[in-house]
């Protein structure tokens, strides 16, 4: 493995002054960079996996195998122009909706270390609040093909423009690092043929990381609030704004429970990674809370455990995701408006994730800046709970069993 470029691009979120950045203070610009080349396959035509909530698959469920789930290509710029400074721009290309400028920049700040112990960071952030915030993208920096679907897929946010401070101190052989992160963003997500830009605003994290040895353990908080609905919902609403008589009432309740403007969401996750050069495992478990049940309110974990035989890997991963909140259901009959009602049924239980899954992999490392990966999933998937899949509207109501299978390529440069 090539260590420079790995730390430089992991660090990229965190802190990259100790050693490397300092000494090349006055080496110029540099460059780096990483990808993930990778074919996936699944077993039904009536349903396509999104890998998160930006994409939105090529004909919809009619999908089928497909480069574009996981593929991605993402270059860095870093220029330690100070011994207490630097500029780094992170820029990546993968399928998601917007293909623009703003979409394309990952990172873009400014960081000052203006003592040993404490790093500041100003601009376009990564959104930091479990394990693997730093490095979600660079799938060589991890062993399984992809991060947990139950766990990642159902956060909009990947950057943050804004700032964040992160404060490190030790205890005995312990490094411990207290990071505070506020900011605004503004993802882009599918709904139904039409793209939502999503205004979010009061975003900050809270996050508390112990390492020691071969351990690293996580504890993250995380909050934000939706200032805007999708202009694909406005019929709808405007069409329950209008219902009187005895379904007036149950129209409102809707109403509220379907807009994401003024929707506040918050998480908590705890994570344990563990790696002693032979033996890898990590776990997290993460729960949201929201006030609207549009934003879906879940419980999720995964687990997952592999071996090192000199350069071969195999590893084996569980993960689930369950609402804490049950289907919403009709409360009353509202006769001549009952279709309405049953759309505005199916919208706001279109976003719960009920699911779990099963996967078994191998990791390749045939060079020292690229590995091969295999991996199977079998996914099983409750009834109103395809937050993450494109699908035939006739699976909402029943349950689904999937298999996918995906190789990939991912290298350092």
């Amino acid at each position: 493995m090539r260590r420079g470029v790995v730390c430089g691009l992991l660090l990229c979120g965190s802190t990259l002054w100790a050693g490397v950045a300092v000494a090349d203070s006055l080496a110029g610009p540099r460059l780096s960079g990483y990808g993930t080349l990778a074919y996936a396959m699944d077993d039904q035509d009536d349903l396509a996996p999104m890998r998160d909530l930006s994409q939105r698959p090529q004909d919809n469920f009619a999908t089928g195998n497909s480069w574009r789930l996981d593929s991605r290509l993402g270059l860095q710029v870093d220029h330690p122009f100070h011994p207490q400074a630097e500029w780094v721009a992170q820029f990546m290309l993968r399928d998601q909706i917007e293909q623009d400028l703003g979409s394309v920049v990952e990172l873009a700040y400014l960081g000052l270390m203006p003592r040993p112990d404490l790093d500041v960071r100003l601009g376009r952030l990564g959104f930091d609040v479990f394990l693997m915030s730093d490095h979600r993208n660079l799938g060589y920096a991890y062993t399984w093909v992809r991060p947990p679907q139950e766990f990642h897929s159902w956060i909009p946010v990947f950057s943050v423009d804004g700032l964040d401070a992160a404060y490190s101190f030790h205890i005995g052989d312990a490094r411990w690092r207290i990071k505070a992160q506020a900011g605004v963003s503004q993802p882009t997500l599918p709904i139904d043929e039409t793209d939502y830009e999503a205004q979010i605003d009061n975003l900050w994290t809270l996050t508390l990381t112990r390492t020691s040895g071969p351990w690293r353990v996580k504890l993250g908080f995380a909050q934000f609030q939706v200032d805007n609905n999708p202009d694909a919902f406005s019929p709808l609403l405007a069409g329950l704004a209008g219902i009187g008589g005895a379904a007036a009432s149950d129209a409102q309740a809707l109403s509220r429970e379907l807009a994401f403007k003024g929707g506040h969401k918050r998480f908590v996750s705890l994570g344990a990674a563990y790696d002693d050069g032979r033996w890898i495992g990590q776990a997290e478990l993460g729960r949201s809370f929201v006030n609207h049940d549009i934003l879906a309110s879940s419980d999720m974990a995964y687990a997952v455990i592999g071996r090192r035989f000199q350069d071969w890997t195999p590893f084996a991963m569980a993960a689930y995701s369950r609402p804490t909140a049950g289907v919403t259901e009709a409360e009353s009959d509202w006769g001549a408006d009952e279709g309405l009602h049953q759309v505005a049924l199916d919208t706001v239980n279109s976003t719960r994730f009920d699911q779990k899954t099963l996967s078994l992999g191998v990791r390749w490392d045939f060079h020292d800046q690229a590995a091969l990966k295999l991996q199977w999933d079998h996914t099983w998937i409750g009834a109103q709970g395809y937050g993450t899949w494109f699908r035939a509207p006739a699976l909402n109501g029943v349950d689904s069993q999937v298999d996918l299978w995906t190789v990939s390529l991912d290298f350092v440069f």
